[in-house]
């Protein structure tokens, strides 16, 4: 069923777009210059001002009731790491759509939306390109040895008098390398297609997709336990689930190759981190990059900054300014449907249009 939007008169549809430092209200602003029938109201939320205390939601930076005195008028609330609680939505009126310019609405209290018939929208995949594209790069630095090559060009006093001073930092070819895949979602598929245009040899394991699309992609589905074994490259892309947590734990690191790497874009629960701080420091597997850690249990350098074989990121896997808008862009198309009468495109929660009427 399609939402059936009640707007009086010709009063313009009022969004209150709120940004933050990753998707900023000037991207929100650019996005919906094209469509003059929108009201846009576009402010970057204080990140500062984020209280403490269980709002039944998680991820969020901002304070609720801000959101609340920004949004009195909206009859849609479009954000990204804003808090959507049920005070704020149960105080604001003429709310009639919430959008969230990141695949999982985790910031936003989906049962209190559904329950005044208030659809969810996201935005999946917005990031995909941007986080395949820093696997591969992640790649490549750990397969050439770059991170530590790029320490020893700073420190060295003689570069370049040699012709072979590269011979410390023999490395591998992504062309002819076995890469295994956890996981062959939209960021799976593109690492895979990016991998293939160099000429790895793409393995993939995801028991949640048929093994002829796996096939029809280029790439050879394995079990799991073999693609850790058979690996010099082995990347996350996994959801987090509670069936998947540690997945690559102590007995899967102990089976990969003594030269392989390993990758983690996805989330940090997928890694059983004090077993790859074991494995780092004995050598058992050759390094890690990491874009995602547990949080440190105390407010310092996190243990697994400390080893020389693991390169660490502060979750950057999504920062690229084409994500931010394609995200936006994703919203605004389903502001578009929505005020055309049309089937909303990504709704998390499609019960509450039957709900709303």
């Amino acid at each position: 069923m399609s939402p059936t939007p009640q707007q009086p008169g010709n009063k313009a549809f009022q969004v209150t777009a709120i940004g933050d430092r990753f998707v900023p209200a000037d991207v929100f602003q650019e996005v919906f210059e094209r469509f003059p029938d929108i009201s846009l109201q576009a402010v970057d939320i204080d990140e500062e001002a984020t209280p403490e205390g269980e709002l039944g939601i998680r991820e969020y930076r901002g304070d609720p009731q801000k959101v609340i005195e920004l949004a009195q008028e909206a009859d849609a609330v479009l954000i990204h790491v804003a808090p959507i609680t049920r005070h704020v939505i149960e105080s604001l009126p003429n709310l009639k759509l919430i959008g969230t310019a990141r695949g999982g609405p985790v910031n936003v209290d989906v049962a209190a939306a559904t329950e005044r018939g208030i659809p969810v929208v996201t935005a999946p995949g917005r990031n995909a390109e941007a986080v395949a594209e820093l696997t591969v790069a992640l790649a490549v630095m750990l397969l050439r040895h770059i991170p530590r090559a790029a320490e020893a060009g700073r420190t060295a006093v003689d570069l370049g008098q040699s012709v072979v001073e590269g011979a410390d930092f023999m490395g591998h070819e992504l062309a002819g390398t076995e890469i295994g895949l956890v996981g062959f979602g939209r960021v799976g598929h593109r690492v895979a297609s990016l991998l293939s245009a160099f000429g790895a040899h793409v393995m993939v394991h995801d028991p949640f997709v048929e093994a002829e699309v796996i096939k029809a992609a280029g790439c050879e589905p394995v079990a799991l336990d073999e693609l850790v074994r058979r690996a010099r490259v082995v990347s996350l892309h996994a959801r987090a689930t509670a069936e998947n947590e540690n997945l690559i734990n102590a007995e899967r690191l102990s089976s990969m190759r003594r030269d392989a790497v390993l990758i983690n874009t996805a989330r940090e629960t997928l890694v059983d981190e004090n077993a790859l701080i074991d494995a780092l420091k004995e050598g058992r597997i050759a390094a890690a990059a990491l874009d995602v850690v547990r949080p440190a249990p105390v407010r310092s350098a996190h243990p697994l900054s400390t080893l020389p074989n693991c390169l660490l990121l502060p979750h950057v896997g999504g920062a690229t300014r084409e994500a931010a808008v394609r995200g936006v862009e994703l919203l605004a198309d389903a502001i578009r449907a929505f005020l055309d009468g049309q089937q909303l495109p990504n709704v998390i929660n499609p019960e509450a249009i039957e709900k709303g009427g």
